[in-house]
């Protein structure tokens, strides 16, 4: 009979344990942190994962952030009280589980189109680089695919400098000579053209495309030194 009775208190002080834990799963009992004061004690609770127990509203809702973005978990971000820190939350997990869904219903502009760039690079997409609001962000994102894709159909969302930049760059990494006159400026194409034949194609016969006299004579020079190193 008594070690019925003992094995029940066992029981429901494991029941009771159970039911006090955090958020986070951490027991009530067990508090290390009690002792400090103030940020010390915030701190500790943090580092520990007790986030119900942190004082500080903002210090707790990167505490809950966090701890939703461990357990991939939508519902543990809406128990942030903050528009940013709960869009970080819903944007990693939208990282983390490669959901472009989740990224629709961010709340908080900055981490709405940090979401949209990650998807977007991520899975080489530029249509959803596109829903990035933040300009210069959204002309990150398409240099970065097109760049990532070798596609230059993708220049042609950016600026003039910046195409010229993106196209220069995809003529270089796929040795395409023809794509030096996508460029906007008759010397940016000499310029990309002499590259291409005298240190990537090392072609001679290329340089006589280079319309440029002074940049055409440089491209032969540099055949011209090679035979005689040779």
């Amino acid at each position: 009979m008594k070690i019925t009775v003992i094995i029940l208190v066992i029981f429901l002080l494991l029941i009771t344990a159970c039911s006090r834990q955090e958020l986070t799963g951490n027991v009530i009992g067990s508090d290390s942190c009690r002792s400090l004061k103030d940020v010390a004690k915030d701190d500790c609770y943090f580092e520990s994962g007790q986030c119900s127990k942190i004082q500080k509203e903002s210090v707790r809702n990167v505490c809950v952030a966090e701890l939703g973005i461990k357990k991939s978990d939508l519902a543990v971000c809406n128990l942030v009280t903050s528009e940013s820190a709960k869009g970080y939350c819903q944007s990693s997990i939208a990282s983390k589980s490669n959901d472009v869904e989740i990224c629709k219903a961010i709340p908080d502009d900055y981490w709405k189109d940090n979401c949209h760039f990650r998807y977007a690079v991520d899975n080489k997409q530029s249509l959803f680089c596109a829903a990035i609001n933040a300009l210069e962000q959204q002309q990150d994102c398409f240099f970065k695919v097109a760049i990532d894709t070798n596609n230059p159909e993708y220049c042609s969302s950016l600026p003039e400098n910046r195409a010229n930049e993106c196209l220069f760059t995809i003529a270089m990494a796929t040795k395409n000579i023809a794509l030096c006159e996508s460029l906007s400026h008759p010397l940016s194409i000499d310029a990309c053209q002499l590259k291409l034949a005298s240190r990537i194609l090392m072609d001679p016969a290329l340089c006589n495309q280079i319309k440029t006299k002074d940049l055409r004579l440089i491209c032969q020079e540099r055949f011209a030194e090679t035979k005689v190193t040779v």
